[in-house]
């Protein structure tokens, strides 16, 4: 939201909310889009094609992403690696069969965003194109998470993480969560960012992240 000392009334925004998974990786932004909208914010949501009819029931103007990401997260496989534990095989089957998903999911979310032409970008975690974007557009880009683990903290280790605690390493292990996918994509999100957006390479996109907002108290 802008503000200015001297004017404390709060200007209307263009504000894109990005997020990817299943139903409970979208109902919350649904919820945050309507608060927004109830304040007199226009905004724009995109998610997973399957969720389309809810974002409508609610109100919420919405641009669909490919559902391939979504199925494959439904599947006995991808609710194996989701279990975690015995899953953690499952696991890697699934990011292999994620990876050639990823360009069609970063498109898409081109897409929404050089169409609606936010003042600023909410994303989910799983939304790596959300900084990309907001360095392209020139505006910020707030990650919004419906979990812990994307603030270093030296109190617990990264809930991605099968351990209570790493000690003096509870902080380092936080990185894993912030920039793993981005490691893991790395060649994608290069391709993406010189094909698609114009943009160098290896840009800073780190420099537009304004924050994060944390689904919780």
């Amino acid at each position: 939201m802008i503000s200015r000392p001297d004017c404390p009334t709060v200007l209307p925004m263009r504000i894109a909310i990005h997020t990817l998974g299943t139903r409970g990786d979208v109902q919350p932004y649904v919820a945050l889009a309507k608060a927004l909208q109830s304040r007199g914010h226009t905004v724009s949501l995109a998610g997973p094609a399957q969720f389309e009819a809810f974002a409508a029931d609610n109100g919420i103007p919405f641009h669909p992403l490919p559902g391939e990401f979504l199925a494959l997260l439904d599947s006995p496989e991808g609710k194996a690696a989701v279990a975690g534990g015995k899953g953690l095989s499952a696991g890697f089957r699934l990011l292999g069969r994620f990876r050639p998903l990823m360009r069609k999911l970063l498109d898409a979310e081109t897409s929404h965003a050089r169409a609606f032409q936010p003042d600023v970008i909410v994303h989910h975690p799983k939304s790596l194109a959300g900084p990309h974007l907001a360095e392209l557009l020139g505006c910020p880009a707030i990650l919004a998470s419906p979990l812990p683990g994307f603030t270093p903290t030296s109190a617990f280790p990264s809930p991605m993480l099968p351990f209570a605690s790493l000690g003096p390493l509870n902080r380092a292990s936080h990185q894993l969560a912030i920039k793993g996918a981005d490691l893991l994509f790395a060649r994608t999100l290069r391709d993406w960012r010189v094909t698609s957006l114009g943009l160098p390479p290896s840009g800073k996109p780190a420099r537009h992240r304004a924050g994060t907002l944390y689904a919780y108290s």
